[in-house]
């Protein structure tokens, strides 16, 4: 009986979604979620962060936003929504800011993702790191593993070769590894193509109208001197080429990397796209 009992609950706050048995409530600004008259069972929490700006010249991708999900829930009461904001992106030959947490009432917290390199830095700490840029280190390198609640770190760009080094930003991390940039040992490569996106809750993606191809938190793509590098899928920012155009922005409430710049001194790194919180819950234990 009081499991019975503490179904049917009325539920505030966010966008109200339902389909396949399940009521979804998306936050794509920060809020509170209201919960009366009852207890949400069986509810879920998928949390993602704002993902880092993508760096200035010779740029690397900025990281995606880190990824929480919790199951198995019981929710009553009210709960703090925060949802972290992208983080800008670097001018010439700046890095790309950190985005923002995202969190549910202070305590389940999604790490931002770090700020992407420019040539002769590494991508900043973060929920995952940025790509690395230019001529340092003295060779690509893969990203690293991620741990709950952050993303993966960027990749490297690629080291010098004679007789020219090879200035392109590596992409950033994602729900996989970072990628490399593109590296053929002469001048002029694409950079590194950004860490795909998360895609476990694509169902939730397609249900409640959010999301890039079913996925969340892609890695930018690092900027290239012949052809930009694409963002990681969930939503990443791609790579400017060299001296044409800045890098393009993530997009927004997908917790992804901006692209990395090209080297024109007037170009500038891609902003991170915003995070997003979504609560699901049986259709029976809520409306």
């Amino acid at each position: 009986m009081a499991a019975i009992a503490s179904t049917g609950a009325f539920v505030a706050g966010g966008e109200s979604f339902s389909g396949g048995g399940y009521n979804y409530r998306v936050f794509k600004s920060s809020g509170s979620l209201a919960i009366s008259n009852g207890t949400l069972l069986q509810a879920e929490i998928f949390i993602v962060a704002g993902g880092g700006g993508g760096a200035g010249g010779y740029g690397g991708g900025g990281g995606a936003g880190g990824y929480l999900y919790e199951n198995s829930l019981s929710l009553t009461g009210s709960y703090t929504v925060t949802i972290g904001a992208g983080g800008s992106g670097g001018a010439n030959g700046v890095n790309g800011v950190n985005g923002s947490n995202s969190s549910v009432s202070g305590s389940a917290n999604a790490i931002g993702g770090g700020g992407g390199g420019n040539a002769g830095n590494a991508g900043l700490a973060g929920g995952s790191g940025g790509g690395g840029g230019g001529s340092n280190p003295s060779s690509g390198n893969p990203g690293g593993a991620g741990t709950a609640g952050q993303g993966n770190d960027g990749g490297s760009g690629p080291g010098p070769t004679s007789p020219y080094a090879v200035p392109n930003g590596g992409g950033g991390g994602g729900g996989a590894v970072g990628g490399d940039a593109s590296f053929s040992g002469s001048f002029g490569n694409a950079g590194g193509v950004g860490g795909a996106g998360y895609t476990d809750r694509s169902d939730w993606a397609t249900i409640t109208s959010t999301g890039v191809s079913g996925a969340y938190a892609g890695g930018g793509g690092g900027g290239g001197d012949s052809t930009p590098a694409v963002g990681g899928s969930g939503g990443g920012g791609t790579g400017a080429r060299f001296q044409f155009a800045d890098a393009t922005n993530a997009t927004v409430n997908t917790g992804s990397g901006g692209g990395g710049s090209s080297a024109n001194t007037s170009n500038v790194g891609g902003n991170g796209g915003s995070g997003i919180v979504i609560f699901k819950y049986p259709a029976w234990s809520g409306r």
